[in-house]
Formats: C-alpha cells, structure tokens, sequence
C-alpha cells in the first residue's frame, strides 16, 4: 500500500472497529435475535445502512443469499469434542425454513428501525463484514488522500490506482484445491476494485464418510450448497461482492453467471463441482486482450 506507517496503522484500526461491531456477538446481532418477534428496534445507523443493502441483495439474489440463514448453522456445527453431526433430516429443516427468508427481516428506513418478524428468528452479517470493512478502508485511504494501494483480508482483495511504475495490479483467484492461485488478472480501472471469494473450504471438516461440510448453506433449503467449489466476484464495491460470492455459490454455475450478467460491472469466476472453471463475458474478453492467465485448477475431492 502506498502511504505511510500511520495509513496503514488507521486501516488496521478501521478493520478491527468494523469486524468487532459486526461480529455474530455484538450487541445489535444479539439484541435483534433474543428480540425476535417482538417490536421494531432502533438500530445505529451504521448498522442500519448495512442491512438495508444486505436485504437489497438477499430479494436480488432471490435468497440465495439471506443473512437470517443463520437459523440453520447449529444443526451442522462441530461438537466441544469434534464429533461431526448427522445431516438434519428434511423435517428438521422444513421446521428451521420456517425462520428464514427475505420476509423475515422487517426494516423501517424512515424510523431507522429493524425488526425479525417470527420468534426464535436469528440474523447474522459478520459472513460478509469483511466486505463492509474492506470498503470503510477504502473511504478512510481516500479520506486520507492515498491514491494507491492494495488491500488483502482473509482472502479478499480491494484495489485502487496502479503501481509507482504505471502498470496495472494483478490480483489472483484462489485455487479451491491448492496453494496458491489458479488465474491471475490484470486489475485496472475497467474492473471492480474489489475481489470476493467464497470457497468450500471455509470452515471445513471432513465427516466420517469422508464428505466435504463446509458453512456455506443455501437459506432455500438449509442445506449445504454442493454445485460449485469456489466462487470469486470482481465488483465495485466489497460488501456486494461479497454477497454476491455467496449467493454464486448457492445459485450455481448457470443461474449465478446470470444473476452476474444482470449486474453493471460485476465479473464471476466459478469453478464448479467436476473442476471445471467458468467466468463471466468480461473476463472472457480480458483474457482474449492477454489481461488474465489461468491454469487448470488442482483437482481432488
């Protein structure tokens, strides 16, 4: 990153104030969750803002993407002692559906007040915080007059201006199977400075027959998303692309690279279930002008 020691201590500062008040236990998460079904809440600003663009890409996505999926996580979650649980039966998730959904997440923009309708509903943002956090960073860098720069976190990349010599950044697309990354791109002013990832290794374990379980769940079903391995969306701001990773992931190759075509200037890299990589028209056409460069991905289960 270009700039000095105390840019890039003001952006640490930033990221961790973001990750802390969007964490799955701050106080609003905890307050709007133990208050499901009750009356509307005030809710700071901040936060407000954040889920009114979270509910405008969950009804995008169509749910896909649904932070009130949520509802679903305990039923997959690993044991004090690191025992795997069994699937959930449909019925159990039939029962847990109940608590999910675009609907659920009631929202008052005049009043700035949010309210989950059913109780026993449950919301959580802190899978896609890193997006909002990455994009405070971005504000906070040109509050501070930094024209270039290069941003990782856990995966994701932010990018803006170019390199001292003139030359474009080149950011890489994480290979789901090995180290490193499978393609590179060429990132200039015609991309998305952002690029957000969501992957089946997250939070992975591996059960006892052997099966992948990641935490990627589609809210549709409450079951874990199995089309695709790895999605990476190239998008202008963060926290969209962020849930648009997630909502790629659960749609699958077909119905997510049109959701992405839909969208001004979104790009996706999808490798699906048999290692099979896929992108969008855009990248297509920077590969074609010699911007972006891949390997087959590492296979394996």
């Amino acid at each position: 990153m270009s700039g000095s020691d105390d840019d890039a201590a003001a952006v640490f500062a930033e990221l961790d104030r973001v990750l802390t008040a969007f964490g799955p236990k701050n106080a609003t998460t905890t307050s709007l969750s133990t208050g499901s079904g009750g009356a509307p809440q005030s809710v700071d600003p901040e936060f407000f803002a954040v889920l009114v663009e979270v509910q405008r890409l969950s009804k995008l996505s169509r749910g896909a993407y649904d932070p009130t999926a949520v509802a679903f996580a305990d039923l997959y979650a690993v044991g004090a002692d690191g025992a795997v649980p069994p699937l959930p039966a449909a019925a159990v998730l039939k029962a847990r559906k109940a608590l999910v959904g675009t609907a659920q997440l009631n929202l008052d923009v005049p009043a700035r007040t949010a309210q989950l309708k059913t109780a026993g509903a449950a919301l959580d943002v802190s899978d896609v915080a890193w997006g909002y956090a990455l994009d405070r960073a971005r504000a906070l860098l040109a509050e501070r007059g930094v024209g270039s720069y290069v941003l990782s976190a856990g995966g994701d990349v932010v990018t803006h201006g170019r390199k001292a010599d003139g030359s474009p950044w080149v950011v890489g697309v994480a290979d789901p199977r090995g180290a490193g990354p499978f393609m590179t791109v060429s990132a200039d002013e015609s991309l998305g400075g952002a690029v957000m990832t969501s992957i089946d290794s997250e939070g992975l374990v591996v059960d006892a027959d052997g099966a992948r379980r990641h935490k990627l769940i589609d809210p549709r079903s409450g079951k874990l998303a199995s089309q695709v391995r790895s999605v990476a969306v190239f998008a202008d701001d963060a926290l969209t692309g962020k849930c648009l990773s997630r909502a790629i992931f659960v749609l699958g190759v077909r119905d997510g690279l049109a959701l992405a075509a839909r969208l001004k200037g979104v790009e996706v890299v999808v490798v699906d279930a048999k290692n099979k990589v896929w992108t969008s028209a855009g990248l297509k056409a920077l590969a074609k002008k010699g911007r972006l460069h891949q390997r087959p991905p590492t296979d394996g289960a």
